[in-house]
């Protein structure tokens, strides 16, 4: 036994040892940077330039210097109206609701958050936290990938186990599964035949043990170290990164010596230009770094947008009432528990003190009854109060700015806190409200930012209807998760598929259709506000990608992106629609459909005719603006009237 086991553990080290050397030998190594100055070192975007800086890791600085980056483009203004950063506001402008091509897909991904959260035109900068963990986390995850895609494609970023070094580990890790292989199955036999031996004397036979462990063993053993190898360990610097890095690093040292400008608030853009946002990308900017925050806001004072203004509300959260988000029953039973437990204190005070001689003890005397009349009265009063609540559950309309869960059980979340904005003021004047508790059946029926009519117990604050008055913006920014590893991310993003998601004949991706039109457009089309759904995407046999936009529940418009055959399949079966000219390489257009061709891919945008006639010239838009976007050539003229002009 201890050669086998001797063997095993020092075979196991030695790949751990071989591991910790690689991890070592691909480390970034540290940038020296070049002499000060005060120019750009190269067209580099300020999210890669923060990768560069921050040692070949993406931080949250990329999303921050970003939007600096889009507002010194002009895509959209910060003004600070006061003397505080915080009160800092982003102002769309009307002149770039179309821009897209001109965009990388992170900073699409940071201009789509802002212009869907503005209202009016209009959004608090920092408004522009989440309140939903898993969305930040998604959100950060996706922008993570999609910056080092950037990098790597400019040649600036490698991954950091590339295939040689995951070949080395891999073979070495087959070598030790070999190793243990052995040391099992030479313990077996060693085991094997001693039983045998036994067994053989009693006239028997015993088979205790038999069977192919060692062949387990190896197989878990491999599988445990290539899964090791192969996890996403980081990037690593290029010759060409290491350059471009120690360019820029030379800014820094110029920023650097500059202490008034650490100082600058987001809204000095608008003069230093694209220094801020570099400086933001080489962590010069410590203002600007504490008042945009791109992950988690803060819960107890949320930006509400209800009645058509940005202000912000107090909410508060119970965590240490008894009655916080429970069901009549069990309150009124626990009262009634209370006001018979009173009683019968008060009662046994009573009989001992009419008791020949039953004077008792002064203190005890006063302090049972004191205990009495507490259980009595609050028993009362919470029998009250829940008999009240179910006489007369409240109804009311706001906006909900929170939710997460709170009390779990059984490892599952059976209530949840759920903050409404209903236009509530506390008594100095400033809107407050406190957090309603939301059952687990009830947890998926709104979203943040949806103004919802709520039926629930006051008292208690239990909830009991949510229905959906108007969805809120933020929903089209909901962005469900895959179970994809992060390489898969960077590989999507770089337009490669990854392995198991190519098209016959190793094509690259299928274009996603969620990615062509906005829910802002859609709306602005069909006259009505609709909601994204995600449709199904296929990859084989017949490729598609299909996106759903509802409105009331039902289904409005659909947008398909397909390619290959498929195209070619549905492109024939439109043949009979009217021609459009100067749109991809071909298009058509019927009377609640239109479908345009790009290469090898095809968007289609169907109209349900139950949606009702669109003004002339609001479909064929739609087409141009997801065909332009699916070539990423041609720009999209603006939304026509209702007279086609």
């Amino acid at each position: 036994m201890a050669f086998e086991l001797i063997l095993s553990i020092i075979a196991v080290a030695g790949w751990f040892a071989l591991f910790a050397a690689c991890l070592l030998v691909t480390r970034p190594r540290q940038v020296p940077p070049a002499p000060a100055t005060q120019d750009f070192g190269g067209d580099e975007p300020p999210a890669v330039v923060s990768l560069l800086a921050h040692g070949w890791e993406v931080t949250d600085a990329a999303a921050r210097c970003t939007v600096l980056d889009l507002a010194a483009r002009r895509l959209f203004e910060l003004r600070q109206p006061g003397d505080d950063p915080r009160q800092t506001t982003i102002h769309l402008r009307r002149d770039t609701a179309l821009t897209g091509p001109s965009l990388t897909r992170y900073e699409r991904r940071v201009f789509d958050r802002v212009s869907a959260l503005a209202s009016g035109g209009v959004l608090p900068l920092t408004a522009l936290a989440f309140r939903d963990e898993g969305q930040a986390k998604t959100w950060m995850r996706k922008l993570r990938a999609e910056v080092i895609a950037d990098a790597r494609q400019r040649g600036l970023s490698r991954r950091r186990f590339d295939r040689d070094v995951l070949t080395v580990l891999t073979a070495a890790a087959a070598l030790v599964a070999l190793a243990v292989a052995v040391a099992a199955a030479h313990y077996s036999h060693r085991a094997h035949g001693v039983g045998h031996q036994v067994s053989s004397h009693g006239g028997g036979h015993s088979h205790s043990g038999d069977g192919p462990g060692w062949l387990s063993a190896a197989v878990v053993t491999f599988a445990m170290l290539a899964a090791i190898a192969h996890t996403q360990r980081g990037e690593r610097d290029t010759p060409a990164g290491r350059a471009v890095a120690a360019r820029w690093l030379g800014l820094r040292e110029f920023l650097h010596g500059d202490e008034a400008f650490r100082e600058l608030p987001p809204a000095a853009v608008a003069v230093w230009d694209r220094y801020l946002p570099y400086g933001c990308a080489l962590g010069q900017t410590h203002t600007c770094d504490e008042t945009i925050d791109p992950g988690m806001g803060d819960r107890t004072r949320v930006w509400s947008s209800l009645g058509g203004g940005w202000h912000r509300v107090r909410v508060h959260y119970p965590w240490f009432w008894g009655r916080y988000g429970k069901k009549p029953l069990p309150v009124g039973a626990w009262a009634a528990v209370c006001l018979l437990a009173g009683l019968a204190v008060l009662g046994y005070r009573g009989t001992a003190l009419d008791r020949p001689g039953g004077t008792g003890n002064g203190l005890v005397a006063e302090a049972s009854l004191l205990v009495g009349l507490y259980l009595v009265v609050r028993g009362v009063y919470r029998l009250v109060r829940v008999s009240a609540d179910v006489a007369a559950p409240v109804t009311l309309v706001g906006e909900v700015l929170w939710h997460q869960s709170w009390r779990s059980a059984n490892e599952q979340t059976v209530l949840y806190y759920l903050a409404v904005d209903d236009g509530h003021r506390d008594r100095s004047g400033r809107p407050s409200t406190t957090a309603w508790g939301a059952p687990r059946e009830l947890r998926h029926s709104c979203q943040v930012g949806d103004v919802v009519r709520l039926r629930a117990h006051r008292w208690t604050r239990r909830v009991l209807e949510i229905t959906v008055v108007e969805p809120g913006r933020a929903r089209q920014l909901l962005d469900l998760e895959r179970a994809e590893s992060t390489e898969g991310l960077i590989t999507e993003a770089m337009g490669i598929a990854p392995p198991g998601r190519r098209r016959a004949g190793g094509a690259a991706l299928l274009p996603a259709a969620g990615n062509l039109l906005t829910i802002d457009e859609i709306s602005r089309a069909v006259g009505q506000r609709v909601i994204a759904r995600p449709g199904p995407t296929i990859a084989w046999p017949a490729p598609l990608s299909l996106q759903l936009y509802e409105v009331n529940g039902r289904v409005a418009v659909h947008v398909a992106v397909t390619t290959g055959l498929t195209a070619r399949l549905a492109l024939r079966a439109r043949h009979a629609g009217t021609p459009l000219s100067g749109l991809g390489d071909e298009a058509y257009l019927g009377d609640h459909w239109a479908i345009a061709r790009s290469g090898e891919n095809a968007v289609t945008v169907q109209v349900d005719p139950g949606a009702g006639p669109l003004p002339p010239g609001h479909l064929p838009w739609l087409l141009w603006t997801a065909a332009g976007r699916l070539s990423a050539q041609q720009p999209c003229p603006d939304l026509p009237d209702a007279s086609g002009r």
